[in-house]
């Protein structure tokens, strides 16, 4: 989640035109390979022979193209992957300095081997390219459109910048009375389209945008950059959040709100980490406030993550919050989601059910995404002001070590002021605090030593 995984091939265009120029060169073929066994890392699949040819035929004319602009040293990156889904991937990203700002400029382009195309039964946004396997395709113009949209609003890179992305479709095979019907989806999707027959206004076009410096930073700064959550996702998820049944806060729980908001705020003034803890009971409303920071903080443009470490509990909350929508569905994450942030990647982390953290973030499936460091200590770090939710009589499972006096320890450890909420009372069944303790104290989680007794007893028969 630090970064964004990388492409199948990076290099300059001037590396990229020597590696294509001889047809069925050996550097030719090792390249085709490396592309294919990328694609098969990520996809699951084989590549085809066909494929491999169709790409290594598309990017030797992006290349020479390239050359013919005078931009040898451009970086290009073949299949960059979509932020947030890795089994969608631009052809190429061209990356290096805009012209016109000094700024980092890319340039998305889709890459099609088409000689004629036409719309499917007049329908714009769908298309038809004879001798094909496929009856119909998306239109490519949407998809660039698409792309340059997940970039500008998901790579920290861009900052926001819609001028810092733009969208290209190049139909290198084709010429411009073959694919006529094609170009003016693609005007309205302010996606330039060109064939053989423009070539040199695509080259004009690159000339006229970049200019002749090292690319190589622009290209570090987007694929080490963070891809974090953004703003029309949080407008998105503060809207439909909005739109269901709204808890209602009272006494401790307002308060503990209240808390929260108050540490953003003074984290964000002094320029500075605060850490905050909020314990209860079942029943005590940690989750209703929970969910109400959730949409505060989206509407307020914050960036925000909800985590658990529970799948069962990310699972519902992803289905009953935001239904079927994907792209909602990554504000809900799993605490080993956050072993390799880097700092503050997040404005607010809302650790939610904290007491299921883990000694470590561990995936035996992904080494990249194990951590050496304590899971607490990688949540802490993960977030400008961290929040973590917590009853440490609910642990369920052995080596759960999410406690208070754990993240109080480790915020310490850090330099980071924590701020501690307790909420008291059983809101679900009505019962007091006499009753609470009356229960805790029948499980044998009375008292401190108790309390361990009693949290061993627990986890033990559930783990039966």
């Amino acid at each position: 989640m630090a970064k964004q995984p990388g492409p199948a091939y990076r290099g300059s265009a001037d590396a990229l035109f020597t590696a294509l120029s001889t047809p069925l060169s050996e550097m030719e073929k090792a390249f085709s390979s490396s592309l294919g066994e990328a694609t098969k890392q990520e996809t699951g699949r084989p590549v085809k022979a066909g494929e491999l040819r169709a790409w290594t035929n598309s990017l030797s004319a992006l290349a020479r193209d390239l050359k013919d602009a005078g931009l040898g040293r451009l970086e290009v990156l073949v299949e960059y992957p979509m932020p947030h889904n890795k089994r969608s991937s631009a052809d190429a990203v061209l990356a290096g300095v805009d012209r016109r700002t000094g700024k980092d400029l890319f340039v998305v382009v889709e890459l099609k081997q088409w000689s004629e195309a036409e719309l499917y039964e007049d329908d714009e946004k769908l298309v038809v390219v004879p001798r094909t396997w496929k009856d119909y395709d998306t239109h490519p113009a949407i998809q660039v459109s698409n792309y340059c949209q997940k970039i500008v609003e998901n790579c920290s890179a861009v900052d926001g910048r819609p001028d810092a992305v733009e969208g290209v479709v190049y139909l290198h095979n084709a010429t411009r009375q073959s694919v006529r019907g094609l170009f003016e989806l693609a005007l309205d999707k302010n996606v330039r389209l060109f064939t053989m027959t423009e070539r040199s206004a695509f080259v004009e076009y690159l000339r006229d945008r970049f200019e002749g410096a090292d690319g190589r930073q622009a290209a570090e700064r987007l694929l080490n950059g963070r891809v974090q959550p953004n703003q029309p996702l949080l407008r998105k998820a503060a809207n439909v959040l909005k739109g269901r049944d709204k808890f209602v806060l009272l006494g401790e729980q307002q308060k503990a709100f209240e808390i929260v908001r108050h540490a953003v705020e003074g984290a964000f003034a002094a320029n500075t980490k605060r850490v905050v803890t909020i314990t209860g009971g079942p029943g005590s409303g940690k989750t209703a406030v929970a969910m109400e920071l959730l949409h505060y903080m989206a509407e307020a443009n914050r960036r925000v993550w909800y985590a658990t470490g529970s799948r069962a509990f990310t699972e519902t909350m992803r289905r009953f919050v935001t239904g079927s929508d994907k792209d909602l569905r990554n504000l809900f994450k799993y605490f080993n989601d956050f072993a390799t942030s880097g700092p503050n990647e997040a404005d607010i982390l809302i650790a939610d059910e904290a007491h299921r953290a883990r000694l470590k973030s561990f995936d035996r499936f992904r080494k990249d995404k194990c951590s050496p460091n304590p899971q607490i200590q990688d949540l802490i770090n993960a977030a400008r002001v961290p929040v973590f939710f917590l009853d440490e009589h609910q642990v369920v499972k052995p080596g759960e070590v999410g406690t208070l006096a754990a993240i109080k320890s480790y915020a310490q450890q850090l330099n980071v002021r924590h701020h501690h909420v307790s909420l008291e009372g059983q809101w679900r069944c009505g019962g007091s605090v006499a009753y609470d303790l009356w229960v805790r104290r029948l499980l044998g989680l009375g008292s401190e030593d108790g309390g361990r007794v009693g949290r061993r007893r627990v986890a033990r028969a559930l783990d039966r």
